[in-house]
């Protein structure tokens, strides 16, 4: 019986950093995603004029709310 509720426990632990590791994960990829796409923006405008960077500007803003929503989440 001890020895169920030891492997019990390790699994839950195991699972708990798994999920903290997974979450944080998220969050370095949503920052990364976004920022990439500030910089594809960023890049467009100073190469062309901004009428021409109207879809990476729409991906820019669908990053950050990206990023915003994981921030969220991960904040509860």
């Amino acid at each position: 019986m001890r020895i169920r509720f030891a492997v019990t426990t390790a699994i839950v632990a195991g699972a708990g950093v798994l999920s903290a590791c997974t979450a944080n994960r998220s969050e370095q990829d949503a920052r990364r995603d976004y920022q990439r796409s500030v910089a594809d923006y960023e890049y467009c405008v100073a190469a062309n004029q901004m009428s021409t960077c109207e879809s990476e500007r729409r991906i820019m803003k669908a990053k950050k709310r990206v990023l915003s929503a994981t921030m969220q989440r991960l904040s509860r």
